[in-house]
């Protein structure tokens, strides 16, 4: 192996602690928000809208574009060696997996917490999915522009690091436009509230007047 152990301190730092602080933070922030949120019941049948299925994708997306990493690492190391600047100079293989596995592990949970709070009726919160999507992009397109401004970065590199970007821009595009649901008025049908009695069922409220309201005139019909 022709080992290549010249790399400046700052290539190393950005691909091994830079790009791994918005997976790090999300796990924490994404656990407070799912702590938040975990009392409130939730619809048993969701309808996702289109925006959110292209969200979702798209997250999809960045969790398996890390994994292929992974599993390409694993079948064949000697590929890897010829492509990345880091397992070339020998650290670092395994922590290589480490670091794309905590990546691919952040967007795995932050998938699961996107449903999760769209079957409560919420949209994601800035402290969490929001400020993830950020970090994520801004990390990234350091790692890209630096990579690329040095030469540290092979071909390889720079695509599958441009394809995280722009995956990283459509999200903040589509947060952007996401309307804003609380638990005060959160996703519901013509804008009715939805009322949880426990962790599992919600009712629609107005619906649920209204339905009583005909009832009664029902039966008084009747007599």
């Amino acid at each position: 192996m022709s080992a290549r152990c010249d790399l400046p301190p700052l290539y190393k730092y950005t691909e091994i602690y830079i790009v791994n602080i918005p997976p790090l933070l999300f796990f924490l922030t994404g656990a407070i928000n799912f702590y938040k949120i975990r009392s409130i019941g939730f619809n048993r049948v969701v309808k996702f809208s289109q925006m959110f299925l292209i969200k979702k994708y798209t997250v999809m997306s960045l969790f398996l574009l890390n994994l292929v990493k992974i599993v390409a690492s694993i079948i064949d190391p000697d590929w890897w060696i010829d492509h990345s600047s880091l397992i070339n100079c020998g650290l670092y293989e395994w922590m290589f997996n480490i670091m794309k596995a905590m990546s691919a592990l952040g967007w795995i949970f932050c998938y699961q917490l996107m449903i999760y709070q769209y079957r409560k009726g919420l949209s994601e919160v800035w402290y969490s999915h929001t400020l993830f999507f950020f970090l994520n992009f801004m990390a990234s397109g350091f790692a890209l522009g630096y990579g690329s401004a040095t030469g540290e970065y092979t071909t390889f590199q720079i695509v599958f690091t441009a394809i995280e970007v722009v995956l990283s821009v459509v999200l903040i595009v589509l947060i952007f436009n996401t309307k804003r649901r609380t638990s005060e008025m959160p996703r519901g049908v013509d804008g009715a509230l939805l009322i949880s009695t426990n962790n599992e069922l919600d009712l629609d409220l107005e619906a649920f007047r209204m339905s009583s309201a005909q009832g009664k005139e029902s039966l008084i019909e009747a007599f």
